[in-house]
């Protein structure tokens, strides 16, 4: 009984993991996919989020077929290049304008690093703690990048 617990918690992990990949993503590009004033019952499922649930549910399904984590670890480098990528253009363009893109641009780096770290690590270190515990770190400043951006652009003036 508790194996089975432990298969679903694992399954929801890596597909609320995947999502959030896909979520940074998203945020990162929405201006450009949002051509009207489209109204939507709920953010998180319209035409264009159900897309990446239907994409996050097939690297699930290929990860537990496989019984690795390789695909998800791919989708999410994937994500973080494109991501960093991006973070940069609007640097180049905006950075002088919006002093967060530097920080934005920096947290994908990290992000983008952390998960090379994790590949290399559960395929070459077999899931090495200490080196996990490194990894753990970066992932930590990672967020309080994002969340330090959060409050600075949410910032009543």
């Amino acid at each position: 009984m508790a194996s089975n617990y432990s298969f679903a918690i694992k399954i929801i992990f890596e597909y609320l993991i995947v999502m959030a990949g896909f979520f940074l993503l998203y945020s990162l590009v929405w201006k450009k996919f949002e051509f009207s004033r489209e109204e939507y019952a709920s953010s998180l499922f319209n035409f264009k989020i159900t897309l990446f649930h239907l994409m996050t549910v097939v690297i699930v399904i290929l990860d537990y077929l496989w019984q690795t984590y390789f695909f998800m670890f791919l989708s999410q480098i994937a994500i973080f290049a494109y991501a960093s990528v991006i973070s940069f253009v609007n640097y180049r363009k905006f950075g002088k304008q919006h002093k967060f893109l530097k920080f934005y641009f920096a947290s994908m780096l990290l992000g983008l690093a952390a998960w090379l770290l994790n590949l290399l690590v559960a395929s070459y270190l077999e899931w090495n703690k200490k080196v996990l515990i490194d990894i753990g770190v970066i992932n930590g400043i990672f967020f309080l990048l994002i969340l330090y951006g959060v409050i600075k652009v949410t910032k009543i003036k």
